[in-house]
């Protein structure tokens, strides 16, 4: 199983997330086309890999660096969903996810709040 495939297991079979928002609105990389009301969701994207390597070659350990964004509309509830999101990141044990930034934005078009989180992730293949 791919450390994507991991994540989207990890966070879409929460019930602290999943009893709050629907575990159909968590996608890879970007919202699929033609979706009326996408609203909150949750993308998140590898921004990075690396993988580690010794004198004997792959270690089959990866330090890939994920993307999580928490759409909403409203401020108070984008906040919500990224506590959850960092607090379920925090307690994977499938893989070791560390939150290196956080930063909040709102977007004019289509009028939304975005909360960005960036991790740096550890997985052993």
């Amino acid at each position: 199983m791919s450390v994507e495939n991991e994540i989207f297991r990890h966070l879409s079979t929460s019930t602290s997330l999943t009893d709050n928002y629907s575990s159909k609105r968590i996608w890879p990389v970007t919202f699929p086309p033609n979706k009326l009301e996408k609203y909150p969701a949750i993308v998140y994207t590898r921004i990075s890999g690396v993988r580690q390597n010794t004198l004997s070659g792959y270690s089959s350990q990866e330090n890939p660096h994920f993307q999580i964004d928490c759409y909403a509309t409203t401020y108070d509830a984008i906040k919500a969903m990224s506590t959850i999101v960092l607090r379920l990141m925090d307690a994977a044990t499938a893989f070791h996810a560390y939150c290196i930034s956080d930063y909040d934005i709102y977007e004019d078009e289509p009028d939304v709040f975005r909360s960005i989180m960036d991790f740096s992730v550890w997985y052993r293949t």
